[in-house]
Parts: C-alpha cells; structure tokens; sequence
C-alpha cells in the first residue's frame, strides 16, 4: 500500500523494508500466522450444534444460536478454530478520574493519589513532587525519574513521546540523533520529510503519520502525502493486477475477504474516502480533547462521541474488503468474535467494553482467519 496508517504513539524506532504493500495492517498482524492456498469460506449452522464455530479444510462454520441468548453465554473462537460458549465479561471504559478531572467522591478518582478536593476536583501530586507513573502528576506534567515536571512545549527538546504530551509527538530530525523535538499532532504540511532513510529501509517512529496535515505518509519517499486513491475499490479479483490506482503502475492489494465463496476484493488506499473519513474524526477527536490529561493518551477523553466515531471510521477503514459481503450469521456474531468486537466496541450505540483478562487471551484469534494476500 501506498501510504503508512497507525494510531499507537511510542518512540520505538522500526525499519521498514522499502516496498509497496506496507500498511497499518501488517504491523497490527504482523504476529499472527497466515493461511495458505485460497481464502477461507464462511457458512452459518443452525440448530444446537456442540462448537458455535468450528475451522475445517479452510471453511469457517458459525452457529449464532448455539450459545445462550443472554448475558450468561456467547461465542468464543479457541485457537484451536473452535467457538465454545463462555461467559459474556464486561466492564465500562473510566473515563474520568485523572488528576484535574471534575469529581463527587474519592472513587471518581482512579489516578493520582485518589482524592476529590473540596472544590471537586481530582487531587494530583505537584510540580517537583515524587511520582512512580505520569498518571499521578497534575494537569500538563508527567513522571521524569520520580520527579512530576511540566510537558515540553512544541518546539522544546525531548527524548520520548511523554515529554510532550498526548497533542504533540517527539521527533527525531536524525538518525544519529539522541534528542528530538516535540512536534504538535497535525503540523506537518505535504511533502514534509517525516521518515529517516538508512540504506534499504526507513526509520519509523509509531504514530509518525500523526504528524502530518493529511494523516498519511508516502512510504516510498517518507514524506507526508495525500494518499493514492483505489480505482477499483471492492472490485472482485484473483491478484493484484485488477487493483489499479490513480497512480500510474501502482497497484493496492488484493485480499481475502470474509464471505461465503471465499473471495477476494481490492482494497482501499489512502485518499479513498473511507480512510479520509477516519483521519477528519481524529482531527475533530483531537480538536475537542485538547484538555485532557497528558497521561490519558488517545483515549474517551471526556469525548466519547468524538472518541468512538474517529474509531469506528478507523475500524471500517481498516476492514474494508472483510467487512464485505458477510454472511448474515458472521453479521449477527459480530460482537462476539475478537477483532470485529473491537470494531463493535466503538460503532455499536451504546457499546461496552470486554474485560482486559478475556481480551487477552481472545482478541487475536478471530484475526489468524483474516489473512490477505
């Protein structure tokens, strides 16, 4: 793929390969193992059938009625390719209780040192004052070997995200450079070098798209981009070959969808207007938590509307061609199967979030039968 779309936000540096077909994808499932041979096909059982899915011969079998239809029983795929019912876990997403966050009690506080002031605020440790994590700092500080210290502003020196809090990322101008600079969220203008190149490969620092204007980075020239547009988008195809671009000899990906007949579609680039889509809810995401909690990252940020539907968009970008000609049972088991629960989590009205002990073990099984091309 043309361009690079990842939303984590460390200053891990990460070569990458000088190729086309690099995309927020392959580092999201960069761990997981593939199928081989052709896609797999999805049919839905009905009935009491023992497993709620079972994997055979490259088909997926879904029985959305086998598991109880309530709160004591839903589907889960075992990495064995085996959907046993197991009891539905939930919690709600906190979104408030940082230092500074409005309160009634003590508990509203989850961070810091959980205290609500007389005047309803969230008591947090000063400037100066020892910390073990930057989640115990008051508003605009973070944890600096034990001590809460104030954010570096744009343009200051850092040497990790942290120091310049949850709107700006630190930038590393050169690879032999041990200092960055903090560089606000969306600054960057088009044809703006973000990535380093080192001999075959460039030097990547997660969350580097966010930077730019445009959300997008050229891979090929590390430069922020507009994106290539797909002009066959969701066109049935065999290789990539059907999968031409506004971009003269460039082709997007064919991938496996997630269907009955176990067929492939082009998919999306970056100015297709899905990603764009997702990349303007981060912005107005962005434009409305400006005062969040430095240590609250990309999160609900007292934005739960903002928050969801940048991640919804983000989520139907990202899955596009799997997301294509379900069959009804995959549809109604949507919130059930890891990978598209995350989706759900945040396009669903009224959604809940699966506690971290089950997401755990779950949230990467259903993505070993998303494989691409």
């Amino acid at each position: 793929v043309h361009g690079i779309q990842i939303t984590m936000i460390s200053a891990i540096l990460i070569f990458l390969p000088l190729v086309h077909g690099f995309f927020y994808e392959n580092l999201r499932e960069k761990f997981v193992p593939k199928f081989s041979g052709q896609c797999p096909t999805i049919s839905c059982l009905g009935g009491s059938q023992i497993f709620c899915a079972t994997y055979s011969n490259n088909a997926l079998k879904l029985c959305p009625t086998c598991c109880p239809q309530n709160s004591a029983g839903e589907c889960f795929v075992s990495n064995t390719y085996n959907g046993v019912c197991m009891q539905h876990q939930v919690f709600d997403d906190p979104d408030w209780g940082f230092p500074g966050d409005r309160c009634k009690i003590d508990s509203d506080c989850y961070f810091g040192p959980r205290k609500c002031s007389s005047n309803n605020i969230c008591l947090g440790v000063q400037k100066f004052g020892s910390c073990t994590k930057s989640t115990d700092c008051i508003y605009q500080h973070f944890c600096s070997y034990g001590v809460c210290i104030p954010i570096v502003s744009p343009g200051g020196s850092c040497i990790q995200n942290d120091d310049c809090g949850r709107l700006a990322l630190c930038f590393i101008s050169s690879l032999s450079a041990t200092v960055g600079q903090c560089v606000s969220l969306l600054s960057m203008s088009t044809n703006s070098t973000v990535l380093l190149y080192q001999g075959s490969s460039f030097a990547y620092f997660e969350g580097a798209e966010k930077l730019c204007k445009t959300g997008w980075i050229d891979q090929n020239t590390g430069m922020c981009s507009e994106g290539t547009m797909s002009l066959n988008k969701g066109t049935v195809c065999t290789t990539s070959d059907t999968c031409t671009t506004n971009i003269t000899g460039f082709k997007t990906s064919c991938k496996c969808g997630f269907n009955e007949g176990g067929v492939s579609y082009c998919d999306i680039e970056g100015a297709d207007q899905e990603w764009v889509a997702a990349r303007n809810a981060f912005k107005a995401y962005i434009a409305g938590t400006q005062n969040c909690h430095n240590a609250a990252g990309w999160a609900t940020c007292h934005q739960p509307a903002l928050f969801k539907q940048w991640r919804c968009l983000e989520f139907k970008a990202l899955y596009y061609v799997k997301l294509k000609n379900n069959p009804t049972c995959l549809q109604s088991m949507y919130a059930s199967l890891p990978g598209f629960r995350d989706m759900m989590n945040y396009c669903a009205s009224g959604s809940i979030w699966l506690s971290s002990n089950i997401l755990l073990v779950f949230f990467s099984i259903l993505l070993i039968m998303l494989m691409q091309h």
